[in-house]
């Protein structure tokens, strides 16, 4: 379990360590399940992230599969 706060700095609407993100890593056989979650993001900022979010996460997975 990973756990440590984001925002942008200087920004009125998001700023530094406003929101939380928590990655939970579980074993599943010889994979592993990423579960991320982000609290308190303002509605209008949730759909970009959740776009990076899973890109990152999908950078990530063909990485650990090379």
């Amino acid at each position: 379990r990973v756990v440590f706060t984001w925002g942008v700095l200087d920004s009125e609407t998001l700023p530094a360590g406003s929101t939380t993100v928590e990655i939970l890593l579980t074993a599943d056989g010889e994979q592993t399940i990423v579960e991320l979650i982000h609290r308190d993001l303002p509605v209008d900022w949730r759909a970009a992230h959740k776009d990076g979010w899973n890109k990152n996460l999908s950078v990530l997975e063909r990485t650990a599969r090379a």
